[in-house]
């Protein structure tokens, strides 16, 4: 549905793009020049209280990526208040030696500067030292004139992110400015609340840092119970038999690497049965047309809502039935495990929980029902290294590389006994209700700031 704002001609402020003008934007902005007259709170520039604001490293190579070391950081790593870890990427100490500009530490903040523009995260002491790509944004702050925990608090607001909306320069593609983040108006309250709020992120952490130790804990304990090695055998240089190439699906190096055949093996030695995928659960076909229902709303689940380092599914996009898409078909249940089918995306492999149950899911995702198994054991497979090494195997095609149904139903699993079942599977589900803990204690945070702030 369209949304229409007008305003006048007196009013315009150098833009002339509509967007600019939405009237969330201009009531926030007036909400803010309102807490200015007022006095109730100091706002000052973000330049102000920064030591520095820079972009990243211009010029990296892929090739100059490391498996350890520094972490570099990139747009998709950028989530609200927290970094994403799950496919951080690392640079040498010697690279980040040659960029010191552009280099952070704890307590410094970044901002994805395009892409999906204007997310914020703070960065904790996971490492001694940081750096980030040309399409990140790093702000050094002056800590004696503001806690760090409270400002990527308000920047995670709807003070600082229509902010950083109405910021954005859309030339050719939507990005940020550093002008425009110098001048961003931060509003600063008095020290006692800037520590309420440092408490409430550092609880937050806590929380989230439980998430991750569950979520280890139940693939580690998998590990060991199928005395899986993790490969390090990453090298590119590598021979294979002509046949068995003739005989595999895709002819792609990065199909026939060695990590690959060594999973398949740990498998076979395992003192457990092996199974294919559909001798253990069912994919189902169980679709839903939203069009044939126009004024119903919907709730929606694409790849985007899913977190890449859990595979819990954080939200869902409402919508009505007349408003959907071609893609928005499959109908899903509650313990349906969700197997993306694009090469680049099996990282979003997921469950469905009680609280999306009869959603409606993007067709991207096969989706399995367990038949003989723990679904969230089976869902502990899939997000271990026996799913996450076997489905980017067996993609094919040309342009958009996928998998296959059928090839899908041959993936190999072990069947275990169901009290170890039950032990993982647990382990997993402790970590997403750890995690519904840590998502609504954040959520609540930064909507209590902004009722604080608002006059």
């Amino acid at each position: 549905m369209a949304l229409i704002s007008t305003t006048t001609y007196i009013d315009l402020e150098g833009r002339l793009d509509a967007p600019f003008y939405k009237s969330e934007y201009v009531e926030l902005e007036n909400t803010l020049n309102k807490i200015e007259k007022s006095k109730k709170f100091k706002i000052l520039p973000l330049g102000s209280i920064s030591n520095k604001i820079n972009k990243g490293i211009f010029y990296i190579l892929k090739n100059e990526y490391r498996s350890e070391g520094i972490p570099f950081i990139r747009v998709a790593d950028i989530k609200p208040i927290f970094l994403e870890p799950s496919n951080m990427q690392f640079i040498s100490k010697e690279k980040n030696d040659l960029e010191k500009i552009t280099s952070l530490k704890p307590g410094d903040l970044v901002i994805s500067k395009s892409g999906t523009v204007g997310r914020v995260s703070l960065l904790f002491d996971d490492y001694p030292t940081y750096n980030i790509s040309q399409d990140v944004i790093g702000i050094s702050i002056k800590k004696s004139r503001i806690l760090p925990e409270y400002l990527v608090a308000f920047l995670n607001t709807k003070f600082g992110q229509f902010q950083l909306q109405r910021g954005k320069s859309i030339v050719v593609q939507a990005h940020l400015e550093l002008g425009a983040i110098r001048n961003l108006r931060i509003i600063i309250p008095d020290n006692k609340k800037q520590r309420q709020i440092a408490n409430k992120i550092k609880k937050i952490r806590s929380l989230k840092n439980k998430t991750e130790e569950l979520y280890r804990e139940a693939l580690t304990t998998l590990d060991k119970l199928l005395k899986l090695k993790k490969s390090e055998n990453d090298s590119m240089h590598f021979s294979i038999p002509y046949r068995e190439i003739s005989n595999s699906i895709g002819w792609s190096v990065e199909q026939h690497l060695p990590k690959y055949a060594e999973i398949l093996e740990s498998l076979e030695n395992s003192s457990f049965p092996i199974k294919n995928v559909s001798q253990l659960v069912e994919i189902s076909h169980e679709k839903l047309d939203p069009r044939n229902f126009p004024e119903k709303i919907f709730n929606y689940i694409p790849f985007s809502n899913i977190s890449a380092s859990f595979g819990f599914i954080e939200s869902s996009n409402k919508f009505k039935g007349h408003e959907a898409k071609k893609r928005a078909r499959n109908f899903l249940r509650t313990n349906d495990i969700l197997i993306p089918n694009l090469e680049g995306s099996f990282n979003k492999v997921g469950i469905v929980t009680k609280e999306f149950n009869e959603s409606i899911g993007t067709t991207g995702f096969f989706v399995l029902r367990t038949k003989r198994m723990n679904p969230w054991f089976a869902f502990a497979l899939f997000r271990s290294e026996i799913g996450q090494l076997q489905l980017p195997q067996k993609i094919s095609g040309t342009i958009l590389q996928s998998i296959s149904e059928d090839v899908l139903k041959e993936i190999k699993l072990p069947l275990i006994p169901k009290k170890s079942q039950d032990l993982i599977g647990n382990l997993m589900l402790q970590s997403y209700n750890t995690y519904i803990q840590y998502h609504k204690l954040k959520k609540n945070c930064l909507t209590d700031l902004e009722n604080y702030l608002r006059i």
